[in-house]
């Protein structure tokens, strides 16, 4: 999902038993996608 000044939010699911689940905030500079943040959403549940 896009939002604001070209920033991308990409929920994330890893483990095959126990799942994770993060969400990576991305950012567009030079062309190219960067990670600026990584949240838990162990406390969205």
């Amino acid at each position: 999902m896009a939002i604001n000044d070209g920033v991308a939010v990409v929920p994330v699911t890893f483990g095959s038993k126990d799942k994770v689940g993060v969400l990576v905030f991305m950012k567009r500079k030079d062309g190219i996608r960067k990670i600026t943040k990584v949240e838990d959403t162990l406390d969205c549940r």
